[in-house]
């Protein structure tokens, strides 16, 4: 029994998760979260020259997939409905209200490492909260 999730509507329409839950609170979670990882020992093993390749596609992808996002997620929350669920949005007082329950722990994570706070950083510049 699904009870609540967490997730993107491309998650909840690619896992089919609307044929468990009838509902979506549909705050903005789209932040680019796929990643690739290898140890440091393999990518160190790695030609310098494959580094750059792998480097260079990386940055290239992230720029596409930040760019499409707001389609795919319109395109998800468009066939989400067509599959009978109904989905709500925040309305500005619930995400002024979000944002600064989260703020404390935000800063938190951020003051981790350089990479939390540039994660952040593109968190907070994000044009658009629907």
């Amino acid at each position: 029994m699904i009870d609540g999730v967490i997730t993107s509507a491309l998650s909840v329409r690619d896992w089919k998760l609307y044929d468990f839950i009838e509902h979506g609170y549909m705050l903005n979670l789209s932040m680019g979260h796929q990643f690739v990882l290898m140890s440091q020992k393999s990518w160190s093993e790695l030609p310098a020259s494959l580094q750059t390749i792998l480097q260079s596609n990386a940055r290239d992808w992230s720029a596409t997939f930040r760019r499409q996002i707001p389609a795919m997620d319109l395109d998800a929350r468009r066939e989400l409905r067509d599959q009978g669920m109904t989905l709500r949005e925040p309305t500005p007082f619930d995400l002024a209200k979000a944002r600064q329950s989260a703020a404390p722990m935000w800063l938190e994570w951020a003051a981790l490492d350089p990479v939390s706070e540039e994660l952040l950083c593109c968190v907070q510049t994000t044009p658009s909260d629907s």
